[in-house]
């Protein structure tokens, strides 16, 4: 998984969590190790997400969007 987006209206329907724990469970069928994702760092419910499903920061980096440096951070599973 690189990003994962919502459409502001789908959120905190449990969506995310479907399309997430799918993503997972498919890479343990497969018995593939460790995942990463990306999420905006001002964005506190992904983050937030990320986090209470295991994920650890572990890097950041900066991409432009709109012109405008933005911080985001990789989250990651063993």
């Amino acid at each position: 998984i690189y990003e994962l987006y919502l459409a502001p209206v789908y959120q905190g329907l449990g969506f995310g969590e479907l399309l997430f724990e799918g993503c997972r469970a498919g890479l343990d069928r497969r018995q593939l190790r460790g995942l990463v994702v990306w999420a905006l760092s001002e964005n506190s419910g992904a983050t937030d997400f990320y986090w209470r499903r295991g994920g650890r920061p572990f890097a950041r980096a900066y991409d432009r969007i709109g012109g405008a440096p933005l911080e985001k951070i990789a989250f990651g599973w063993r």
